[in-house]
Order: C-alpha cells, then structure tokens, then sequence
C-alpha cells in the first residue's frame, strides 16, 4: 500500500490555487491519502451508511435551495459565516499568522455590515454587505473594517473551529467513523466511490477518517497551508447525528442536526451564526 503525502506549501494567490494544481492530487490508483498536516484518509470502497437518499432532488436539478446541500431530516440548520480578515501589526496579540507575511485578525460580517449601514439577515451574503472590492481579493478602504474577504470553502479561524468541534465532540468521541467527501473538480479521479447530490454539478469523493484525527488536524492545522483541496467539502458521522458542509464557493459552513445543537451553535459567542431552513437560498 503507498502513502503520498498531498499539501501546499506556503501561501498562495486566488489565481495559484486553481483547480487542476496537480500539487493537490494524488495520484490514480492510491487508496490512503495522507493530506498536508498528516490526516490520514482511506478511500471508501463501497458506500458507508450515509444520508445520501436524504437531499432533496436528483442530481442535474436547477433547484438552488439548501436542500440541495444538506439532508433532510435533521430537526435544525444554522449557517455560520466565515470571518473577514484585517492586517494588524507583526506583533499584535489579536492576530493570527495568515499568510507567511500577513498578521490579521478576524471581522465579524456585523462588524462589516455595520460599518456599509446595511442590514445583515441570515440570507445575506458577503457580497451584499462587503462593499466595494479591489477584484474579488481586497477591499478598496481601511474605512470598510476589512482587508481581506471571509474565506471561501474552508472555515479556518481558530477560536471559531475550536467551538464548532467542541460542539460536536459533545456528540462525537474521537473514535466515532466519519466520513469525508471532497469536491472532484479539485483532482483527477480518486480510487473512492463517487458521493453525487442534487445540485447539478458537484460530485464528491468519499473518504474515511475517525472524528478524533479530523478535528486534530482541522484545529491544529498552519492557516498559512492550502485551503481548498485538502479540506474536506461535507463531513458526517456514521450515526448521522449531524452533517456539516463547506461548500468550495461558499463563504460560510453549514450545519445540520439535532434542536440542541444548532441552539448552541447559534449562540456561540465564538461563532456568527443564523438558524436557516432548507428552504433558503444557498445563491
């Protein structure tokens, strides 16, 4: 059995982290995939239980609600969005390392919101509340409280992925199965079964991990290494007690699950989060 070691290393430009980097794809044919930070991943031969039968049409549906993105059956959703960022000093305590030059710390999307005078709804999306841009990568004025952009895909501000998985760890023991799917437009074809739902042209490769190795690496990981690719898009346990999906083009992370849990998430005061319903608009 060969084990390749898949990461990015340093920090690179929106145009860089394209999605046919072959830096990011193992190669045909491997059944472990061991991704930058050293999460160790076997591909699934076959499919796991999973909710797959649970999203809300078939797959080549125009329907852009969230039901095309998260099961059915749970009895809460919340969104939460992922942080702007602002460049602080090298030195500042509030910061955190985002790039191999760059010293930011997090902005909440009230923050931003509040500073453009525009309400912010749990249908608002970033570029509703972020004013102008320079491109899609930075912000036109100090003024707007914001340098970068919350990330896309990938959630990855500490204090807010300690919350979320001391969350799920409540339901979750580091031994629990979970199961990892990852979008197929970032890699040639991997050995797994192809993980297809319902919104027309994202497909997903299944892996394998358990709950404890998913939020050590999650948690502990260098911010400054590749965000998508290596992160997986949707992640479950093999219970089904909760769902969670990052979409690659989204700016957010969506939660499904039990009352309680999506009580608590909502009010997190590390976390910035909506309930939502399946009905909502995932745009």
């Amino acid at each position: 059995m060969t084990t390749v070691r898949v990461g990015i290393s340093g920090p690179r430009s929106r145009e860089e982290r394209k999605p046919d980097d072959r830096e990011l794809r193992p190669p045909a044919g491997l059944r472990r995939w061991v991704i930058g930070g050293g999460m160790d991943l076997e591909a699934v031969s076959g499919l796991p239980p999973t909710p797959l039968g649970r999203w809300g049409g078939a797959v080549g549906t125009r329907d852009r609600t969230l039901a095309t993105l998260l099961p059915r059956g749970f009895d809460s959703y919340a969104r939460i969005m992922h942080p702007a960022w602002r460049v602080v000093g090298p030195d500042s305590p509030a910061g955190v390392q985002l790039y191999a030059d760059v010293r930011a710390e997090p902005v909440a999307w009230a923050d931003v919101a509040a500073r453009q005078a525009v309400e912010l709804g749990r249908q608002s999306r970033w570029g509703d509340i972020c004013g102008s841009t320079v491109g899609v990568s930075r912000s036109v004025s100090d003024s707007q409280g914001w340098t970068y952009p919350a990330d896309e895909g990938v959630m990855r501000e500490p204090k807010m992925l300690a919350s979320l998985f001391a969350l799920l760890g409540k339901r979750s023991d580091d031994t629990t199965g979970c199961n990892c799917g990852f979008w197929t437009g970032y890699s040639i074809r991997r050995p797994s079964e192809t993980l297809e739902f319902a919104s027309g042209y994202e497909t997903y490769w299944l892996y394998r991990t358990t709950f404890g190795a998913l939020a050590r690496w999650w948690t502990n990981r260098d911010l400054r290494l590749g965000l998508t690719g290596e992160s997986p898009d949707m992640f479950w346990p093999d219970d089904e007690s909760w769902f969670i999906a990052g979409p690659f083009n989204c700016h957010e992370t969506y939660v499904g699950g039990a009352e309680d849990l999506i009580d608590e998430i909502a009010s997190a005061s590390d976390l910035e989060a909506f309930e939502v319903e399946l009905s909502d608009s995932r745009r």
